[in-house]
């Protein structure tokens, strides 16, 4: 089913649909049950593809999937209505039963999105835990003495459970001290932390300055980079892109499953100055081998063993350099040089394989050293470098089988919408072989009904507010028009959504319906909510508004919601029609 959905057409016609559905459902059952009749239900616009009728109701599928309709009887004193729906007619009724009747439609899509929500919380919630990835070095986090693998579990004595809640406190706290809880080895430890102040781009397209401490998410695996093949574990067999397995010292064995798990573990037999340490690698098979990193030989992987001295730990010189790091609590850089004084690093800037026009220019174990004449720190350093570069071309520093070479390379060309607009990135096309591991994911499960629902309605007010305060941005100018999408951003969305899973796609579902209810309660002619205008007017003047008066004002909507289609089709043509195009190729 969702490799069906991952195609644009059919994901935004199912997903449309149901939103479709539920929105004219609502309007339909609340006028049924105020006593008026329904001439028409209809899921789309123009010409009838089929349905039936039933009690005098057309019930229909129309050509144009992009809304629907409900036709009442008698919406005007001057229609002509079927004779079984005499006295039933629309402007018959109350304006209490026309505002409860104009109100279900975007009710009832505020409700599929609580009802969605109360699926999610039934079935649990994966979100990412608070558990810090990576400490940059120098940064914030790492002056102040954080480590990867700490959990934070509060900030300033707001609870922390999930990393989006570390996120959104760090990044409102620019310039602040923070207070920050955390668990290392199961011991609370508390860290003083002051973010520092950074330039973004928002999703509304404005320059907004932002908090950061300089922690990534996710964890290196402990594959190795060799720097020098004339180094004892090179001579032992050990090749870049190898897995440390497992360090044993001091008569003990700790297995090892990350790179920060490995620098520790350095870290705690540099402590216990020990004379030597056996490391125990196997080798991981290379994307052009037989077996794939993502796909596993069923038989164990050989382990490979080799035993080191530790003598340059001991040497003075070694050690003034160390003592200079932990004095100034660079952890990270310390823990880094233990790595190094064994002629080891990480693989994040190793590249594992390059694609397009790079494919003959950079090789499989080609380690990045430069990009654009800059040092490169780690794999967040490059992606800065990266989305800073106005330049097609750039020069590369790598390091080769020990050798440096400089090497000039053209960047790929990339299209991407921003809210401010369409713009040409440059991307470098290489995949790493230390690409990041994520750890084990916070569960958010609600186990009552009770929960659950309350769990579905705080995030359909939360998500509903922040929709209301993007329209208002749209009416300000805080929000570029050019952010505006329609029926081809959500068939992108939908699509995109259905290829993650159920639960992606779920939530966009739940957020589409809330834009979507919102919208039509905007106070725009022909939609909802200026429907409700007229009966708000009509319930100040005591009396109805003439009909030349309101077909003027539809006309004048009709123009406004035409205008609005044009602009966010325009839009969605601008960003999405080559994408678009292989999504209907792909069809076929």
């Amino acid at each position: 089913m969702y490799d069906f959905l991952s195609h644009p057409i059919p994901a935004v016609l199912f997903l449309l649909g149901i939103l479709v559905f539920v929105h004219e459902f609502g309007h339909f059952i609340v006028g049924k049950l105020c006593g008026i009749g329904v001439e028409i239900f209809s899921i789309g616009f123009g010409p009838r593809i089929f349905g039936f009728r039933h009690n005098g109701t057309d019930y229909r599928i129309s050509w144009i999937p992009l809304g629907g309709y409900v036709k009442f009887a008698g919406s005007m004193p001057s229609e002509d209505v079927p004779d079984r729906f005499i006295g039933k007619e629309l402007y018959r009724a109350s304006l209490l039963k026309r505002f409860f009747v104009i109100s279900a439609g975007p009710f009832g899509n505020l409700l599929l999105a609580a009802v969605v929500y109360f699926i999610l919380g039934t079935a649990g919630i994966n979100h990412p835990s608070s558990v810090i990835g990576e400490v940059r070095p120098e940064s914030p986090a790492d002056r102040a003495g954080f480590m990867s693998g700490d959990q934070v579990i509060a900030i300033d004595d707001n609870k922390v459970e999930k990393w989006r809640d570390l996120q959104e406190i760090i990044s409102k706290s620019a310039g602040k001290n923070l207070l920050v809880r955390i668990l290392r080895d199961e011991k609370p430890i508390d860290l003083q932390v002051s973010p520092a102040s950074v330039t973004q781009e928002n999703m509304n397209g404005k320059k907004v300055q932002i908090g950061r401490v300089g922690i990534g998410y996710g964890f290196l695996p402990p594959l190795v980079s060799m720097l020098s093949k004339d180094s004892e574990l090179a001579k032992q067999g050990m090749k870049t892109g190898d897995s440390i397995y497992s360090i044993e010292f001091n008569g003990n064995e700790y297995l090892i499953k990350s790179w920060a798990e490995f620098l520790a573990k350095l870290n705690q037999a540099y402590q216990d100055q020990v004379d030597s340490l056996k490391i125990n690698w196997s080798t991981v098979p290379s994307e052009n081998s037989g077996n794939s990193k993502d796909q596993p030989s069923e038989t164990p992987q050989k382990i490979h063993s080799a035993t080191i001295l530790t003598t340059i730990w001991k040497t003075t010189e070694f050690n003034n350099e160390v003592q200079m790091l932990i004095n100034a609590k660079a952890m990270n850089a310390f823990r880094k040089k233990l790595a190094e004084s064994l002629f080891l690093s990480d693989a994040q800037l190793t590249i594992s394989k390059a694609s397009g026009t790079l494919d003959k220019t950079l090789k499989q174990n080609d380690r990045i050293l430069e990009f654009s004449h800059t040092q490169v720190r780690d794999i967040y350093h490059l992606q800065e470098l990266i989305s800073e570069n106005k330049e097609a071309s750039v020069e590369l520093l790598i390091n080769r089988k020990d050798q440096e070479l400089k090497l000039k390379i053209d960047l790929k060309p990339v299209e991407v919408q921003k809210p401010s607009g369409l713009e040409i990135v440059y991307v470098l096309p290489v995949s790493f072989i230390g690409a990041s591991i994520e750890p084990d994911p916070v569960i958010e499960k609600y186990d009552n009904i009770f929960a659950a629902s309350w769990y579905g309605i705080k995030q359909t007010v939360a998500h509903s507010g922040m929709l209301a305060a993007s329209i208002w941005g749209l009416i300000t100018g805080d929000v570029p028009l050019k952010a505006l999408g329609g029926p081809m951003l959500i068939a992108k969305v939908a699509g995109d959504s259905a290829k993650l899973g159920w639960q992606a796609f779920l939530t966009s579902m739940a957020l589409i319906s809330i834009n979507l209810g919102m919208i039509n309660l905007f106070p725009i002619p022909v939609l909802d909510g200026g429907q409700l205008v007229i009966v708000g007017i009509e319930a100040v003047r005591r009396k109805r508004l003439s009909e030349a008066a309101i077909e003027n004002y539809q006309k004048i909507g009709f123009v406004m919601v035409m205008s609005l289609v044009v602009l966010a089709t325009y839009n969605d043509i601008s960003r999405f029609w080559a994408s678009m195009v292989k999504g209907v190729a792909g069809l076929f």
